[in-house]
């Protein structure tokens, strides 16, 4: 995956801004910063779960696992059943 001139912004506040890296290399890619630096938007966007404001995503995966911070169970489900929940059918 590509990112290339990324720019994402809350209520005109820039978050992300130019933001270009490939993430097409094998290997363990660490993400560091302060709090509010832009790491939680960086992985949504890669997730697609973030639109971007400008820029491009080239080489997209066909699949992407994401695990959220928070606690994202059902707790109506239990465990397989939350697992099924988002799995491929």
């Amino acid at each position: 995956m590509k990112l290339n001139n990324i720019s994402v912004a809350f209520d005109g506040k820039p978050i992300l801004n130019d933001f270009s890296f490939d993430f097409s290399g094998k290997g363990i890619i660490a993400v560091v910063g302060e709090s509010g630096s832009g790491k939680t938007t960086l992985f949504r966007v890669l997730a697609g779960l973030q639109a971007v404001d400008n820029g491009t995503i080239t080489d997209i995966p066909d699949k992407i696992s994401y695990s959220f911070q928070e606690q994202r169970l059902l707790p109506w489900l239990n465990a397989l059943q939350n697992v099924m929940s988002v799995s491929d059918k």
